[in-house]
């Protein structure tokens, strides 16, 4: 049953689709591996909390809206006119912490903290992820994608998908921005400039 189920009706809840392929890190039982999937479904809540992890085909998982009154799939929008906010914070050139990025972000005024992934959706070839909740209405989503080298992030950094998400195949609530720091990849969305501003500002201004 999914956890939906027992929330109230005027309760929002969110589907974030990522198409992959996609590698599901969990804990796969001896001798076993974690399953790679060509589409991941994530339901969460307004707080930006998992309530439900899916993968699968993209068959089995059409890009549909969790209430859709059509038994028919409605499409997401597209994200083709949105231009995306790619920015590589050249004055950091040894890794991060997770914990200090959310020192930084709290420290200008930006309240924020890392919250644990039900699911370790790996994108833009990451090697982890830590979930960064950050405590602003406007804000759509947070991740910090960690890489096992700066270089490595430099790399990701400039790969299409993040240089130019319309050309990708996730499909974003708002406007998408990355900000490369350290080793990692920082990717929120929000169509809000000026908290935006406030975020780009605090990780990327000496």
């Amino acid at each position: 049953m999914s956890p939906a189920r027992s929330m109230p009706p005027s309760a929002a809840i969110f589907a974030c689709y990522f198409d992959g392929p996609i590698t599901l890190r969990g804990n796969p039982p001896k001798g076993g591996s974690n399953p790679t999937v060509a589409r991941a479904l994530v339901i969460v809540d307004e707080a930006g909390g998992t309530l439900e992890v899916r993968g699968g085909t993209e068959q089995l998982l059409p890009l549909v809206r969790p209430s859709a009154p059509s038994p028919l799939p409605t499409p997401w929008p597209t994200v083709a006119a949105l231009a995306p906010t790619a920015i590589f914070a050249t004055s950091r050139t040894s890794p991060i912490a997770s914990a200090e990025i959310v020192a930084l972000l709290t420290t200008k005024g930006v309240p924020s903290r890392i919250r644990l992934p039900a699911a370790r959706l790996l994108l833009y070839n990451a090697t982890d992820i830590d979930l960064l909740a950050i405590d602003d209405p406007a804000i759509r989503g947070a991740a910090i994608y960690r890489y096992p080298s700066v270089a490595a992030a430099k790399a990701a950094f400039h790969l299409d998908a993040i240089q130019n998400p319309a050309h990708g195949t996730v499909t974003y609530m708002a406007r998408p921005h990355f900000i490369g720091l350290g080793d990692t990849i920082v990717s929120f969305a929000t169509d809000d400039e000026a908290i935006a501003a406030r975020i780009i500002a605090a990780l990327t201004q000496p």
